[in-house]
Order: structure tokens, then C-alpha cells, then sequence
């Protein structure tokens, strides 16, 4: 069962020509790459490397194999990203597992040789070996992988990747799933935190109401963390509109703010009606104490700003709840459960387009 693997991502931002990604896209495969490195499997080769030369890239390549070993051994649902490096595969991403096979013990890699627009073919070795150990394999067993690896350094075009074997894997749109795009974790290997886990299940499993893996029993609360952050906003909007018969909204806040833009720490200002008080509200997700206790102070400062303005803080309830996080007397904290518990009862038919996918069989394939 997908549920009880770890929920892991990785973003392909590698050297290569789109015609490569998308053949390690077609053939399930994921990958890393750092430029002047071994061609090895084997951490403590690349770490012997980096303490004689300082170079970098060594060392982030032996901590990307450690995290690749990792996911080899203990199994896990990977969300793949492509879309940097092909514009065809952008909008999306695939989603497979990867779990060692029953009767090995030892994780395996997979070093993938590519050249130009395509992939050569892949050597599967244990980890732990070395660079000699992987010539030594590739001569015995493919002439074209053991020329390319054999000859690296000098050919301009070719490249070298290290990965893993991706298995029933399906494609997903971020269109269909947009809080996946929302909740993508950072750098090139990452994990998804407790709550986004259920995303990518969601999106694997091809739930078409999302909300349905977490069950009959779920809260509102939960429900809520299912909305991308666009899509809470406008929850929030509509929420403001239920409460405010002619509320009016002022100005739309959004990521394309210039730096050092005034409204930057909100993002909803409006009217409760035109010429009346002032609605100054942030919406957000964040758990984070720290966080929340700074988005908190920016949105008080609109307290000293105007006379007539009624601030508004929707977050996770958890935050509220948390005694670590300072609410101040001036702003007024609504829970997303709440909101979505009253958009339930007013607006169900905006969630249910919300947070409902087309069937599979609607949505096409990126290539």
C-alpha cells in the first residue's frame, strides 16, 4: 500500500538536452547529476574525493546517493518533476514508488549514460561501488555505456546520471491537482511534510475527490489543508462576501508584487461596503510558530495605519492553538476549518470544484 511509504519528491534540474529528460521521463526513470564527479555508486568514494580536491560537488553527490540508498531500501512513492528541463513535461508531474526488490538485501542504483538528445542505456549496480568496479561492470556488459563512461571527459555531449527505477508510475497534472504545484518541497531531493503526504497519495491514487483518503471522519480542518493557497484565498473572498453583503475587493495581492511593495505582507484588502471600514486580511497554511508570530506582527502594523480597518488572520487552527504564537489584540484570527465548515453550509458546490479531478481517462498524456 502507497500509505505506507514515505512521500519523497524530486525536481530534475539537470545538464542535459530536453530529448534526455524525456527519455528518462518515458522510461520511469529519476536522477541526479553533478558535473565532474566519479562515475561511481559509492558515498565514501566521493567523500575521499572531496577532502583531496575541495571540490563541491563530490560531496553533494555522496550525499545524494546516501538519500537514493535511502529510498532503495526503505521503499518510497516518489513525485517526480521533469518540467525544467523539458517544456513538454511542464504542468505536471509522474508519480511512482521505488522499492528494492524481496530477495536483495543491498540497495541498487542505476547509473544512466546520455548522449546528446537520448539515453544510451543504464548500468544497475549495488551501493558502494566504485568508480574501477563500474568500468569493470559496464565493459562486461554493454559496449556503448562502457565507450561513453570510459571516454567522459571527452565527450562534450555526454553525461552520466545517477538514479533509480521508478515502478507504477502515472502522470498527473497540476491542473487537476493544483495543491501539488503548491506544496512542491524545495531543492532537488525532498521529503513531504505529515499533512502534504496526502496529496501525493491522493494524486497516485487517482482520488477524484481529493478529500476522500482522509476518510469520512475527516474535519473540516483537514479538508481546508487540501486547498492550494490560491484556492484559499478565494475561499476566504467569498467567506468576506457571505459575511459582507456589498463587500467590495479592492485591490488583487498576488506573488507578481514588485520587492518592497507596500502590500506585500497581505493579501486581501477590501471594503465592507463602499465608503466604510477596511478589510486588511493574510491567508495561509503556515504551522510554523515563528512564522505565523511574524506574518502576525506585518498584518498589526496595518493597525497604525488606518483608523477604520478591521484585520483578519486566516490560518491552520493548530496555529491558534498553539501557545507559542502571539495573537495580536488588534487581528482577529478566523481558522481555515472554519471558513470551509461555512462554505460547506453556503458554497459546497465551489468546493466541490475545487477540490475534484477529472477522471484519468480525461486528462492526456504530456508525450
Amino acid at each position: 500500500m502507497t500509505e505506507e511509504l514515505d512521500t519523497v519528491f524530486i525536481r530534475h534540474r539537470i545538464s542535459c538536452t530536453a530529448g534526455a529528460i524525456e527519455d528518462l521521463h518515458q522510461d520511469d526513470l529519476i536522477a541526479v547529476h553533478y558535473s565532474n564527479t566519479p562515475i561511481t555508486a559509492d558515498p565514501d568514494e566521493c567523500a575521499a574525493r572531496y577532502e583531496e580536491t575541495g571540490t563541491e560537488n563530490h560531496r553533494k553527490l555522496g550525499n545524494k546517493i546516501e538519500v537514493l540508498k535511502d529510498w532503495a531500501e526503505s521503499g518510497a512513492l516518489v513525485g517526480a518533476d521533469y518540467g525544467s528541463g523539458s517544456l513538454n513535461l511542464k504542468g505536471g508531474m509522474k508519480i511512482g514508488s521505488v522499492r528494492q526488490p524481496d530477495d536483495s538485501s543491498q540497495a541498487h542504483l542505476l547509473l544512466i549514460g546520455c548522449r546528446g538528445s537520448e539515453c544510451v542505456g543504464h548500468l544497475e549496480v549495488p551501493v558502494g561501488t566504485s568508480e574501477s568496479e563500474v568500468l569493470t561492470r559496464a565493459e562486461e556488459s554493454s559496449s556503448s555505456l562502457y565507450e561513453l563512461f570510459q571516454n567522459i571527459d571527452d565527450i562534450d555531449d555526454g553525461y552520466v546520471y545517477t538514479g533509480l527505477q521508478l515502478e507504477d508510475s502515472r502522470w498527473v497534472w497540476y491542473r487537476d491537482y493544483p495543491v501539488l504545484s503548491a506544496k512542491l518541497p524545495r531543492g532537488a531531493l525532498g521529503t513531504w511534510d505529515n499533512g502534504d503526504m496526502k496529496y501525493l497519495q491522493a494524486a497516485y491514487n487517482g482520488a477524484t475527490t481529493l478529500t476522500e483518503i482522509l476518510g469520512n471522519q475527516a474535519s473540516a480542518e483537514e479538508k481546508a489543508r487540501f486547498l492550494a493557497p490560491g484556492q484559499l484565498e478565494t475561499v476566504c473572498l467569498e467567506y468576506l462576501r457571505q459575511e459582507y453583503t456589498h463587500f467590495l475587493q479592492l485591490y488583487s495581492i498576488g506573488e507578481n508584487l514588485p520587492p518592497g511593495s507596500e502590500l506585500r505582507d497581505i493579501d486581501i484588502l477590501g471594503r465592507s461596503h463602499p465608503g466604510e471600514m477596511s478589510i486588511v486580511a493574510q491567508v495561509t497554511h503556515e504551522t510554523d510558530a515563528d512564522e505565523l508570530n511574524d506574518k502576525l506582527t506585518k498584518l498589526e502594523g496595518y493597525a497604525r495605519s488606518t483608523t477604520k480597518a478591521r484585520l483578519l488572520f486566516f490560518g491552520p487552527r493548530a496555529g491558534y492553538e498553539n501557545p507559542d504564537v502571539v495573537i495580536p489584540e488588534s487581528v482577529e484570527y478566523i481558522s481555515n476549518g472554519e471558513v470551509y465548515t461555512k462554505l460547506e453550509q453556503l458554497k459546497p458546490a465551489l468546493l466541490d470544484a475545487m477540490l475534484t479531478a477529472p477522471p484519468e481517462n480525461e486528462g492526456e498524456s504530456p508525450l
